[in-house]
């Protein structure tokens, strides 16, 4: 089974499952949710029932577009990444807990189900990368110099 983050989550909690939407809904849906990675977009474009040929987007202006994004957010990843490890964060069982009781509560799943899903599909690790990336930019923001000019 493919896996998906956070934000893909949350959006495909926004479409209610097995509606059709007119093709400007679909699109308006579709722009309200832009943060969405190319494959991703396709995906919710056919799970929203829109045939993506016919959807008005010109997908290689997009494709293009998620370019920069993407390397910004690889460039983010990285430096977050090198934080948490020069500064030895790490995330607690706890805070780990908290999380997907969040995720549980907010998929209307228990914790235990939901639990098992990640652990089956890899998606603990990522999980606690995302929270430990949050860590390092709490750290950084606590660490940084604000300076008016």
């Amino acid at each position: 089974m493919k896996k998906h983050g956070k934000k893909y989550r949350a959006a495909v909690e926004k479409i209610e499952e097995g509606r059709k939407f007119s093709l400007d809904d679909a699109v308006k849906k579709l722009k309200e949710i832009a943060f969405a990675k190319f494959d991703e977009t396709v995906e919710l474009t056919i799970w929203l029932g829109v045939d993506p040929r016919k959807a008005g987007i010109d997908w290689s202006q997009f494709r293009e577009a998620q370019r920069e994004p993407a390397r910004d957010a690889v460039a983010s990843a990285l430096v977050l990444d090198e934080i948490s490890r020069r500064e030895n964060l790490t995330v607690a069982t706890e805070d780990l807990d908290k999380e997907i009781d969040q995720f549980a509560s907010t998929s209307g799943r228990t914790p235990a189900a939901l639990r098992a899903q990640l652990e089956k599909e890899g998606g603990l690790a990522r999980l606690t990368a995302g929270l430990r990336r949050e860590k390092a930019v709490d750290f950084a923001m606590s660490h940084a110099k604000m300076t008016t000019e």
